[in-house]
C-alpha cells in the first residue's frame, strides 16, 4: 500500500511533464 501512493504521485507529475511537452511542441509547431 506504500507503494501505491509514489505510484500515484509519480504517475500525475509524469502525466503532468508528458502535458507541458505536447503544449511546448504545440507552440512550437504553431510558432513555426
Amino acid at each position: 500500500m506504500g507503494l501505491s501512493t509514489p505510484s500515484k504521485s509519480r504517475e500525475k507529475q509524469l502525466r503532468r511533464t508528458r502535458r507541458a511537452a505536447a503544449a511546448t511542441h504545440l507552440s512550437l509547431t504553431t510558432k513555426e
